[in-house]
């Protein structure tokens, strides 16, 4: 048996990861090299397996099997899943492998749901076909694993473990989910907090939850009132954009670019108050993956242009576009080219993109004849090529109707676009700093309620949250539901646990699949940068970043500070 060096279990010999916590147990020129990630473990087992194939001869067992594995993988990959094995009658799938994505613990939320989901509906055919019915149990958790960076992959950890813990414990069809993985969705999902469970292997009590729904919503939704600090400035470059869009009766394009949780969203909120009683104001959000997010943001903004609901029929949603139109020239060739766009036709072979285009510049137009016009296009980082296009072919070819078109974006929308915003008279790009200590201090008092004075809220909060209002306020929430900031009568007050607080799992997600996203030099320059501490020197990654990649640390460094990953620092 070889001794893990980390938490001290048993575990076989020869084993390279300790089944137990992942720790790298033994390194050999056989083996590819560890990589530690932040994933979502799925682990679903069937029920009743044992009596299944007592019923069953082998071949019927498994063709049902077959079947039910078949639909698990599509469901998996449809939300960017990996089925990581089958272990036996159980499908293990893991959502962060080959890519870590913020959304990861969602996607595997909503990949549990849909399996649940479906498997009534195939019953239905096992049933008819091979006159049995299955029931299956799932686990979900979320942490960090260990990783072969070899060709075939293989996932070691606690957070394995405890996913397939807590699918013993689920009831059939029930899915049951861990703390982190709440933690991370728990505004875009529905559950019902179970009594802690005692999980083999673990020392203390685990807090578990069982997932009645998951919502329409995002992952993370705002936790306090969100208030502007230090964007007025930009607000104002705003207001001055759309009345130049008013006064020219133009087409005026504005991006708003900065990292997550900069406040992007809390600028255009406050800007779009400013406006509200003399524009038509539509919005419209990329979505980072699934069927049909092409023109996804095109159709919300149709939608709520024509007034149209989820219950509408196709026939319904030809009329109500009819009526925006207004008889206008085309009405009938317009009418059929949205409908495409919303999905309630089916798309026809003669269509082309350019007619699309077309048929949605002339909504817009001939609202903006009626009311100026402010469409938000939200996370065009993740915007497929195509809506790009059409944000492009409206600001060139709108006329004689005042539109501001403001798109919301990271700065990796500059990596598919280097040129976005500057190769166009009536575009430009405003970029987000990081708020000040003094701005960052008002924020902190604005969540709370008084002064950062008054809350005695140490300033290392600052210093992990880096003048990001979203951490911020991640931070302090995790600290309240945790305990560690109280309360007490008219003021706050933090316990013991504030200095060795961690980074909430919501950031860690954040950070690390922008960390995922870099190429080899990148990375290895930022990992060194970060053990040198939040200060570093070029002198020092030089001596310390691996030979291969020396040669390119500065412009490792350039791309990290493009990626607003790292900044130079502000001597006197």
């Amino acid at each position: 048996m070889a001794v893990c060096p980390r938490c001290r279990a048993d575990n076989t010999s020869g084993a390279r990861f300790c089944s137990s916590c992942g720790n790298a147990l033994a390194s050999s020129a056989e083996y590819p090299s560890a990589v530690r990630k932040l994933v979502t473990v799925v682990f679903t087992d069937v029920t009743g397996f044992t009596a299944l194939v007592e019923r069953l001869d082998a071949e019927r067992v498994r063709r049902v099997m077959f079947r039910y594995f078949e639909e698990m993988r599509a469901i998996v990959e449809r939300h960017n899943g990996t089925v990581e094995k089958y272990l036996g009658d159980a499908v293990m799938a893991v959502f962060g492998i080959p890519q870590v994505h913020e959304d990861d613990a969602l996607r595997g939320l909503r990949a549990a749901a849909e399996m649940r989901d479906t498997l009534e509906l195939l019953n239905e055919e096992l049933e008819r076909e091979w006159g049995v019915r299955i029931q299956a149990r799932t686990g979900v958790n979320t942490g960090e694993v260990a990783t072969s960076s070899g060709e075939e992959m293989t996932v070691l950890g606690d957070v394995v473990n405890v996913a397939a813990r807590l699918q013993q414990y689920a009831a059939p069809q029930e899915v049951l989910l861990g703390e982190a993985t709440h933690r991370l969705a728990k505004d875009a999902i529905v559950v019902e907090e179970m009594e802690p469970l005692e999980l083999k292997g673990k020392g203390k009590p685990v807090r578990a939850f069982r997932l009645l729904s998951v919502t329409t919503g995002h992952a993370r939704s705002r936790r306090f009132p969100a208030r502007m600090v230090g964007r007025d400035s930009e607000c104002e470059s705003l207001r001055v954009a759309f009345e130049k869009a008013v006064a020219d009766r133009a087409c005026v394009g504005r991006t708003v670019l900065g990292s997550a949780g900069i406040g992007k969203s809390t600028l255009a909120d406050e800007f779009l108050r400013t406006v509200a009683d003399r524009a038509t104001i539509l919005q419209g959000r990329c979505l980072s993956y699934g069927e049909g997010v092409t023109l996804w943001p095109v159709r919300e903004v149709v939608w709520q242009a024509a007034g149209i609901l989820d219950e509408d029929t196709p026939e319904r949603v030809a009329v109500k576009l009819a009526a925006l139109l207004d008889d206008e020239a085309d009405t009938a060739l317009i009418v059929n080219r949205l409908s495409q766009v919303l999905g309630t036709v089916a798309p026809t072979t003669t269509a082309v993109l350019g007619e699309t285009f077309w048929a949605v510049r002339k909504v817009v137009e001939l609202l903006a004849r009626r009311r100026p016009v402010v469409i938000v296009f939200d996370d065009i980082h993740w915007a497929a090529p195509t809506l790009l296009d059409l944000i492009q072919h409206m600001l060139e070819w709108c006329r004689d109707a005042p539109v501001l078109i403001m798109c919301l974006s990271r700065p990796e929308l500059l990596e598919q676009r280097p040129s976005w915003g500057t190769d166009l008279p009536n575009a430009s790009v405003m970029r987000l700093a990081p708020l000040s200590p003094e701005e960052s201090d008002e924020v902190i008092g604005n969540i709370l309620g008084m002064s950062v004075e008054r809350a005695h809220v140490p300033a290392h909060i600052n210093d992990v949250a880096d003048g990001n209002p979203l951490f911020i306020e991640e931070i302090l929430s995790m600290l309240i539901e945790e305990g560690v900031l109280r309360r007490q009568g008219e003021a706050w007050v933090a316990g013991r646990g504030l200095a060795e607080f961690v980074v909430p799992p919501t950031l860690q997600a954040l950070l690390a699949a922008r960390l995922d996203r870099l190429a080899a030099p990148d990375r290895q320059v930022i990992e060194v940068a970060s053990v040198m501490g939040q200060r570093f020197y070029r002198s020092g990654l030089l001596a310390l970043v691996p030979k291969e990649y020396r040669s390119q640390v500065d412009t490792s460094l350039q791309t990290l500070t493009e990626k607003e990953l790292i900044r130079p620092a502000v001597t006197n």
